[in-house]
């Protein structure tokens, strides 16, 4: 079915692999703790395997990013419909959050031979019924992806390479608010 459609497509990708779904996978909203697991358990195994840098998920109306087998689970879906609410706690996979917000998540490719660079933008906060505009490319959150390739056979980039990359694509240090993240 479609785990197999999804392994062989990903097996013809390039250096970057990312996926979209409308259910996540991994979530701490409230009325999906945990996410959900009959797809955990059909995409997983085929998103380790193939190398996924990260997997892009809706439905769930807020910001959350987790990480699972190397794998960043975005879910973003800041606009469309009222904001859920995270549960009482987080899971295990969580990473980053953000509630009552409008926005979006930006993902730049320049080279296949550099990282991608992952900025959530936050656009507007929603309190009380109001929605009060921020400046514009707000960003909330902003980090390298490096890519790699399917398991056992990494791309990885070596990190004094990563020091010239934040001129080239003109991102702050990393004390500035960088994060490298990579796979396996």
């Amino acid at each position: 079915g479609q785990a197999r459609w999804l392994d062989r497509d990903l097996a013809a990708g390039g250096p970057f692999r990312f996926v979209a779904l409308h259910y996540p996978l991994y979530s701490s909203d409230e009325r999906h703790l945990g996410g959900w697991e009959n797809l955990r358990t059909a995409f997983a195994p085929v998103l380790s395997r193939q190398g996924v840098l990260a997997v892009f998920q809706g439905h769930v109306h807020f910001y959350e990013r987790d990480e699972a087998g190397g794998i960043q689970f975005v879910t973003d879906a800041r606009g469309g419909g009222p904001p859920y609410r995270p549960g009482a706690g987080t899971i295990p996979e969580f990473c980053n959050g953000l509630v009552d917000t409008l926005g979006y998540t930006r993902v730049t490719v320049r080279s296949p031979d550099l990282p991608a660079v992952m900025e959530v933008i936050r656009v507007a906060d929603i309190r009380d019924g109001a929605v009060t505009l921020r400046r514009p490319c707000t960003i909330f959150e902003r980090f390298l992806l490096e890519h790699r390739g399917p398991a056992g056979g990494e791309h990885g980039v070596q990190p004094d390479f990563l020091l010239q990359i934040r001129r080239i694509v003109g991102l702050p240090p990393l004390a500035e608010g960088i994060r490298i993240l990579s796979g396996h």
